[in-house]
């Protein structure tokens, strides 16, 4: 089998080479302050290494515990980093900026999409957010809106909009494709009103159109990047949707087990993709690691 890495459908997106030029570059320039994350950066063990061997900490817990914590915990001259998946001001509102100092490592994509949900008028509208409801961004987003009619499903199909009987605001996760939810909603023919925010990112979507162009040459996927990545498996089951036999890769070991020395593996070639939140280099070194296997 052969091995190839896609160089443009591979690597960091701009948001989380922001992300890391923040918390990196603080280092540097406060090598002795302690510095702490709240929250994962980004979803990306590689770079949680990263993070620790420079004795950056990362507060890896639950948004709301997140909160609690900083409430009961907060250290005097700590510098606080932001994550790269947003916040909202009920984190703010719990740290004393006269105690400590606040980096924000927020997506600049995140954010705009932020500032945009404050502004939306919900009253007397029910709004469905296409999204995971355990993700960090949902989490944060939807709280941005002044509603407490809201609904995260990750599918419309979760819904009965028969049983809605005023105006949808659709929204969606940065990593969920809206489309089929449109379509499902107008082919119901909903009679109460539609309104859309489309916010799957323009990375992503790249991303993903750059692996559609090369599905006639690849028989095989491995799509580096981590289990928890919303992005990640985004990549993957699309790729799963397109009949690819296709593999997530978090670590070098995941699949030690897999022969490809099998006799149906032998002249078909494999593509190696990743997440936006993956490093291209890792991705080298998983395709040696499978050129090794082979």
């Amino acid at each position: 089998m052969e091995f190839e890495v896609l160089e443009n459908c591979s690597g960091f997106c701009p948001g989380v080479k922001r992300a890391l030029r923040t918390a990196f570059d603080l280092r540097i320039n406060y090598p002795h302050r302690e510095i702490v994350i709240l929250g994962q950066l980004v979803h990306n063990v590689q770079v949680s290494s990263q993070l620790k061997q420079r004795r950056i900490r990362t507060l890896d817990m639950e948004y709301d515990d997140l909160i609690r914590f900083m409430h009961l915990f907060q250290e005097e001259k700590t510098m606080y980093v932001y994550s790269a998946h947003g916040h909202f001001k009920d984190l703010e509102d719990e740290i004393d900026p006269t105690k400590s100092f606040l980096s924000d490592a927020t997506c600049p994509f995140i954010k705009t999409i932020n500032d945009e949900l404050s502004t939306i008028k919900c009253d007397g509208k029910k709004i469905i957010y296409i999204g995971d409801k355990e993700h960090i961004e949902a989490i944060v987003s939807t709280r941005y809106l002044n509603s407490t009619n809201i609904q995260i499903v990750k599918t419309i199909d979760e819904i009965n909009l028969n049983t809605i009987q005023q105006p949808i605001i659709l929204i969606n996760q940065s990593t969920y494709p809206i489309e089929d939810a449109i379509q499902k909603i107008n082919e119901s023919n909903f009679k109460y009103g539609l309104e859309i925010y489309n916010h799957f990112c323009p990375y992503l979507k790249l991303r993903i159109d750059n692996i559609i162009d090369t599905l006639h040459l690849y028989d095989v996927y491995f799509v580096v990047g981590s289990h928890n990545s919303s992005n990640a498996n985004m990549i993957f089951n699309y790729l799963k949707s397109r009949n690819k036999e296709t593999y997530l890769i978090n670590r070098p070991d995941d699949y030690l087990d897999l022969d490809f020395r099998d006799e149906r593996y032998i002249r078909k070639k494999a593509a190696i993709v990743s997440a936006t939140s993956q490093d291209i280099d890792v991705c080298y070194t998983f395709r040696d690691i499978l050129d090794d296997l082979w």
